[in-house]
């Protein structure tokens, strides 16, 4: 592609080293986006989902709102309790359903 002593077209015109595309360079100096879920909170997802912060997806993690980008609705503990008292003969508790984590205020951590 280029002459073997050359250097690339991006390192030549951005100072960037070799390999390095604008883009790369550019995202390097962007600062870490912080999440918006409380990573011990339990959340529902559009869909009836139970998840923790931790388990969300990057969408709902980085911006409250689900990859449908409706938004997710942080479950408190008086809803916690009716959800438990509604469905725990058929669902069990109130909890994440990818790693199993209750809601802080129902024995959860």
């Amino acid at each position: 592609m280029f002459p073997p002593n050359e250097p690339s077209c991006v390192e030549r015109s951005e100072g960037f080293r070799a390999g390095t595309t604008k883009q790369e360079a550019e995202m390097t100096n962007r600062t870490s986006p912080q999440p918006v879920l409380d990573e011990d909170a339990l959340y529902f997802g559009d869909n009836g989902r139970v998840f923790c912060g931790r388990c969300a997806g990057a969408s709902a993690r980085y911006t409250g709102r689900d990859i449908s980008g409706q938004p997710v609705m942080e479950i408190s503990t008086e809803v916690a309790q009716e959800f438990e008292e509604a469905v725990s003969d058929i669902r069990g508790h109130c909890e994440c359903e990818t790693c199993g984590k209750r809601h802080r205020d129902l024995g959860g951590a």
